[in-house]
């Protein structure tokens, strides 16, 4: 295949990856995580990113309105507001290396199932051999 026709394959069949898709950082654009919120469980996608800049991508999928806290090395914050149902914020964190729990600190969502973790490491992903 002639190297313009790849070239050019390539470049249509980025234009066509389906949104959603997780594109990990480089050292010019932050991770950014997807957090999901459903009454009794959180699902963070990916669960391992690099240090550094963060994006929570927020989302609350449940009935119940929800909040977000997380808690780790160096860091215990929480949202400013409950989300209601249907409801998408987006939060900038600076995360060092170790393991991070996020959870909804309302009553006693966080013992019914929603947490999770998430794991900081020292590279990113795409500089790992």
């Amino acid at each position: 295949m002639p190297v313009k026709s790849f070239a050019a394959w390539l470049l249509v069949f980025a234009a066509c990856a389906p949104l959603g898709v997780h594109r990990p950082g480089t050292p010019d654009t932050p991770e950014v995580l997807a957090v999901v919120l459903e009454d009794g469980s959180i699902t963070v996608h990916p669960r391992q990113v690099a240090r550094g800049k963060i994006g929570l991508d927020i989302e609350n999928r449940g009935t119940l309105e929800h909040a977000l806290r997380i808690v780790g090395p160096g860091v215990d914050e929480q949202s400013a507001e409950f989300l209601g149902p249907n409801e998408h914020r987006r939060r900038w964190l600076r995360l060092e290396p170790g393991t991070y729990r996020v959870f909804c600190p309302d009553g006693d969502h966080a013992e019914r199932g929603m947490w999770a973790h998430i794991i900081v490491t020292e590279k990113p992903t795409w500089f790992r051999r």
